[in-house]
C-alpha cells in the first residue's frame, strides 16, 4: 500500500529529524529531550493551526521555549 510506505517514510524522518534537533538543542539526544521537542513543534503546530486570541505571539513562543527549556 503506498499510504503505508509514505506513512513510514514520514515517520522514519520526523524520528531521525526530532533525534538531530534535541541533539543540538540539547547536546545529547535522550528521550526526555526527544519529548521536549515534540511538545515544542506541537506547540508551534497548535499556535500556526489555530492562534489564541487571547496571548500575544512574542508571549506565547516565549512561555513555550520557556516551558521546553525548563529543568522539572
Amino acid at each position: 500500500n503506498m499510504n503505508e510506505l509514505i506513512r513510514k517514510e514520514l515517520l522514519g524522518m520526523c524520528n531521525e529529524l526530532l533525534n538531530e534537533v534535541g541533539e543540538k538543542v540539547f547536546g545529547t539526544s535522550n528521550e526526555e529531550n526527544l519529548v521536549k521537542i515534540r511538545v515544542f513543534f506541537g506547540g508551534l503546530l497548535c499556535y500556526a493551526v489555530n492562534p489564541p486570541n487571547n496571548v500575544r505571539s512574542e508571549e506565547y513562543l516565549e512561555t513555550l521555549v520557556n516551558t521546553v527549556y525548563s529543568k522539572t
